[in-house]
């Protein structure tokens, strides 16, 4: 029984591969498409705000935006053979408790933004410009991502590597990236991460 298991997900994984390799997105390969489109991109919505897309859309719930006179960005490096170098994967980083991001830092932008340290348990802190994208480790880059249903926490994190990928295949500039992320998360999720 666990060897026909096992030829099935191989045999899933190998289909899976091969139907991704026909997509245009050089990321496909790494990623299984969900069910929207690009033809169905996510609701744009203002800054720092927090709403609900349009029934039947994936994913169903809020989605979550960085408050941009809060956070605004900020980029440590544009240099693409650096970015493209380092992994893609940026683990451990995003929890309330990293150790990449000072204490004093987290303390400081959950207070920016006026999360209790009882509610902080209910947020990840992210970078709105990826480290795996040359994005740089200041309070500037740094906000608190709800963990909710909906497009936040989880969606973006497929996103940063899913873009990392993009640029290191040449299909984006690192700047044009760096600033997607800066301007509007969301829009670019409707581009790469669905």
């Amino acid at each position: 029984m666990r060897r026909r298991i096992a030829a099935a997900l191989a045999l899933a994984a190998v289909a899976t591969i091969v139907l991704a390799g026909c997509s245009a997105d050089p990321s496909a390969p790494y990623f299984p498409s969900a069910a929207a489109t690009p033809d169905s991109p996510a609701k744009v919505l203002s800054q720092g705000s927090v709403a609900t897309p349009p029934a039947g859309q994936i994913p169903t719930g809020t989605i979550a935006r960085p408050d941009l006179k809060l956070t605004p960005g900020a980029v440590a490096t544009s240099d693409v053979a650096a970015v493209c170098h380092q992994s893609s994967h940026a683990k451990g980083i995003f929890s309330p408790r990293s150790r990449l991001v000072s204490a004093a830092d987290q303390q400081a932008v959950f207070s920016a933004y006026r999360i209790s340290p009882q509610q902080a348990k209910h947020y990840g802190l992210d970078f709105l410009v990826p480290l795996q994208l040359g994005g740089a480790n200041s309070r500037n880059n740094i906000w608190p991502m709800p963990l909710n249903r909906g497009l936040g926490f989880h969606q973006k994190e497929v996103l940063n590597i899913r873009v990392h990928v993009v640029v290191c295949h040449g299909e984006m500039k690192i700047d044009q990236a760096q600033r997607a992320f800066e301007n509007d998360w969301v829009k670019l999720w409707s581009q790469y991460g669905i």
